[in-house]
Order: C-alpha cells, then structure tokens, then sequence
C-alpha cells in the first residue's frame, strides 16, 4: 500500500464472493468484517486525497502511528482540497495540523475540506 502512496496512483481493491466462504473478501457472507489475526479494512480503509486545488507533492499514511501527511502547493482560494479521513483510524474529532498560509476547513463526517487562501506550499498533518 506505501508505494501506492510514493508514486501517487490511485488504487481499488474489492473482492466479495458470498458463494465461496474461502475467498479474499474483507466481509463474510453477512456482510461482517472478517477478523483474525488482524482486520483487512484496517489496511485497505486508508485517508487519501480526494481531490487538490493545487498541485499534490507528496502524501503518505503511517498506519501504525495512525498519521497523515499530505503537501500541495495550493492555487489559492477558490475551490477546497478534500482529503477523506476514515473515522475507523481518526475518529470523530482528529487533530488537524496545517502549515504554510491562511486557510480555513471543515471537517465533514469523513472529508476533510481545506481552502488554502494563498498560492503556497501547505503541510497537513491529521492524527487521532
């Protein structure tokens, strides 16, 4: 999943086959998440970037500390970047750390929206 993350490509991963009890799917046939030794969606529910206003330089999740990186250098002001944060990593209320100019946000169920109010280099940070 981190060289997803390195070479900034987009990924899908889903497989459900209620058919078969053996598969690779995440879900059991009810539609449970499937526990063992550890939780498939823990790996695959990840924060990424929905969409930037600007150019994206580089973002990366560390699981373990359960932290979110992302820099972009922001057009400026019109449109938001939107960053989905799952709440099974974050939570409801994730600390929120941004630099490089003036900006607003709002947190929104999982989005994460972001006006960066100047064309600069912006550095967020989200952890639980």
């Amino acid at each position: 999943m981190s060289l997803i993350e390195d070479f900034m490509i987009g990924s899908f991963y889903w497989n459900y086959n209620r058919e078969r009890l053996d598969d690779m799917s995440p879900v059991d046939e009810n539609g449970k998440e499937k526990c063992l030794s550890y939780c498939p969606l823990d790996v695959l529910s990840r924060p990424y970037p929905q969409k930037t206003y600007g150019e994206l330089l580089r973002f990366k999740f560390d699981r373990i500390k359960k932290e979110f990186t992302m820099e972009f250098m922001s057009y400026g002001g019109k449109e938001p970047t939107e960053i989905y944060i799952p709440l099974r990593h974050f939570g409801k209320e994730p600390r929120v750390f941004i630099e490089g100019g003036r900006f607003e946000y709002l947190l929104k169920g999982q989005t994460f929206y972001l006006l960066a109010k100047e064309k600069k280099k912006y550095k967020v940070i989200i952890s639980p």
